[in-house]
C-alpha cells in the first residue's frame, strides 16, 4: 500500500552509524546521548513526521539537503539500498505517486479513508553543536483504512540516524541511515518494499 521509501524517509531521511545493524547498539540512544532540546531540530523532524503522514513530497524533500552530498541508506534485514537525492526524488515524484498517495488518503467514496501515522521515539544525540548533530530515533508506523476496512496496523518498526547540518541559517538533513526491524513485523503488513 505504501512504498517504504516514502516512510524513510522517514524517514524517510542520515549518518554511516547505522543502530541495530553491526555498528550501532539497537537502542535510540547511548550512554553520552542527551534529548536534543535545538527548538529548530525539533521542528525540522515534527516537520518531516507530518509530511511523511500526509504524503507531501515536496514537503518531505524540503527537510533534506539538496546537494550532491544528501545521502538516504536503508537497511532491512540482509536488503541494503544507497539513494541520493536525486534518485529519491525521482523515485517519489515518479508515476504520479503523490497523487495516488492523496487519493488513498481522501474518504470514501473518493478515496480508501488511509491513514500512515509514522511515531518517532525520543530524539537523542551525542555530538549537537550550533552547526550540526548526529541525532538517533526509533520509529513506528501504523496504517489503517475505512474501505477497505483495516483495523490499525503496526507495519514497520526500526531507527533512524539523521545527519544534520545547519546551511544557509536553516537545519538540513545531510544524510539519513534508516535500519527497518525485520523480526517485528508479519506477513500481514500492508506496506510494499520499494523495489530500487
Amino acid at each position: 500500500m505504501i512504498n517504504k521509501i516514502s516512510i524513510f524517509v522517514v524517514f524517510i531521511i542520515l549518518i554511516t552509524l547505522v543502530l541495530g545493524c553491526g555498528g550501532g547498539s539497537g537502542s535510540s540512544g547511548g550512554s553520552d546521548d542527551k534529548v536534543v532540546t535545538n527548538p529548530e531540530i525539533n521542528n525540522l523532524l515534527k516537520d518531516f513526521t507530518d509530511s511523511v503522514d500526509a504524503y507531501i513530497v515536496d514537503d518531505m524533500l524540503e527537510h533534506l539537503d539538496d546537494s550532491a552530498s544528501f545521502t538516504l541508506t536503508i537497511h532491512e534485514g540482509s536488503y541494503t539500498d544507497t539513494k541520493k537525492y536525486i534518485r529519491l526524488k525521482m523515485e517519489l515524484t515518479e508515476n504520479d505517486e503523490e497523487n495516488v498517495q492523496q487519493t488513498w488518503r481522501e474518504s470514501p467514496p473518493d478515496g480508501n479513508g488511509y491513514v500512515l501515522e509514522l511515531i518517532l521515539g525520543t530524539a537523542t544525540s551525542g555530538n549537537e553543536s550550533p552547526s550540526g548533530a548526529v541525532v538517533k530515533q526509533t520509529f513506528e508506523v501504523y496504517e489503517r483504512a475505512v474501505s477497505p476496512e483495516i483495523p490499525r496496523t503496526k507495519t514497520d518498526s526500526g531507527s533512524i540516524v539523521w545527519t544534520l547540518a545547519q546551511t544557509t541559517g536553516e537545519w538540513k538533513a545531510t544524510a539519513m541511515v534508516i535500519n527497518y526491524n525485520t523480526s517485528s513485523m508479519n506477513s500481514s503488513s500492508m506496506a510494499v518494499k520499494s523495489d530500487g
